[in-house]
């Protein structure tokens, strides 16, 4: 399962030059405490079985952010990605014979002098069924291959692609190329039975193009509060860009993945939630295809009642908890903003999507969930 840590500043040294604030600054490169250069890395294929718990990868892939700024309000999944400030990082851990781990710094690649190559900003990824390459989400600079000089930029606005990382070789693939929208969630759900390319699903900023029928007045779907562009779930091809529009609720739509329900598909992700009083983020659900969207935890599924925002989905897919869904918790903080993704760790299984469930609470700390 991917996994993200919110700051850096735990794992470089102290000796690293600062930035406003104080925080060490990750562009002045001196080699992360206990991490190692990725060009030693050598990963692994996926295989049907890990320490007999049921685990199809032994390695533990995770986004290091420098700084968390704009990312953490719900209502703006491309906030907080543009050129200025902090670089992201891509890490891996590996669990050693010993019991102990290293871990490897996968991308962006190291110069000569422990520098980043690439300047990027990472939002999100999913490993590839193969484990050995990546499908990532990132704001970064964009050239066409015979632009050996780098002179024209792509992607000036720094929205958010879809690219997939080949591990071993560190080689970056685009696989979106219109850079006026952005895609964000890659999240890997199988291989077109007809062409055999990997599908993910992702979430997309919508035009008029996109809803004709009833969205004629502005070239972007924008948020009802702070007019910010809006996303809906889609299917990507991977291998020809293709993209088809699942999510028809027009709406904020995030974080979309597949679950097992009782040995159905289906896409659960973050939408937003109106019901007499109720305004917040919960969690939703819908068939691979689109069809049967409606409530999977929220005011019409869960034993408890708060206004609380659910966001962040994770089924968990082995041990004792198996089929569980993990997601966090958060709190709204006044009337203009503050849809924060900062807060409570829980779970909750959901035997029959007609009947509510309790939450079971992992932590309550004020703590980022992806």
């Amino acid at each position: 399962m991917p996994l993200l840590l919110g700051l850096l500043s735990g794992c470089i040294s102290t000796t690293n030059e600062t930035v406003e604030g104080g925080t060490a600054d990750v562009t002045k490169c001196e080699p992360l405490e206990g991490v190692l250069d990725g060009a030693d890395f050598i990963p692994k294929s996926a295989v049907e079985e890990h320490e007999a718990d049921g685990r199809r990868h032994p390695d533990i892939y995770y986004i290091a952010w420098a700084q968390l700024d704009a990312r953490i309000d719900l209502r703006m999944p491309e906030a907080g990605y543009s050129d200025e400030g902090f670089e992201d990082k891509l890490l891996v851990s590996r669990k050693q014979e010993d019991g102990s781990y290293k871990t490897w710094q996968i991308y962006p690649s190291l110069d000569n002098e422990c520098k980043d190559v690439d300047k990027v900003r990472i939002q999100s990824f999913d490993v590839a069924p193969d484990g050995k390459s990546l499908y990532i989400a990132m704001s970064k600079p964009v050239y066409d291959e015979n632009d050996t000089l780098k002179e024209n930029d792509l992607n000036p606005d720094r929205n958010l692609g879809i690219f997939k990382l080949d591990i071993a070789s560190k080689k970056i693939t685009p696989i979106t190329h219109d850079y006026s929208h952005g895609y964000s969630y890659p999240t890997y759900i199988g291989n077109d039975e007809d062409t055999d390319h990997e599908m993910l699903l992702i979430a997309k900023t919508v035009t008029r193009k996109d809803i004709p029928m009833n969205y004629k007045s502005e070239a972007l779907l924008r948020d009802e509060y702070d007019r910010h562009p809006a996303t809906l779930i889609h299917k990507l091809d991977t291998v020809t860009g293709a993209v088809t529009r699942i999510g028809f609720n027009n709406s904020h739509q995030t974080e979309p993945v597949v679950i097992d329900d009782h040995g159905l598909p289906l896409v659960v992700f973050n939408q937003w939630e109106h019901q007499a009083t109720v305004n917040r983020f919960s969690l939703w659900k819908m068939q691979i295809d689109g069809s049967d969207e409606f409530m999977y935890f929220g005011e019409e599924a869960s034993i408890s009642d708060t206004q609380d925002n659910l966001y962040s989905p994770r089924p968990i897919r082995s041990g004792k908890y198996k089929d569980y869904v993990i997601m966090g918790q958060a709190g709204r903080v006044g009337n203009a903003a503050g849809f924060i993704s900062e807060g409570s760790i829980l779970m909750t299984y959901r035997e029959n999507l007609d009947l509510r469930s309790k939450k079971i609470f992992l932590s309550k700390d004020l703590i980022r969930v992806v």
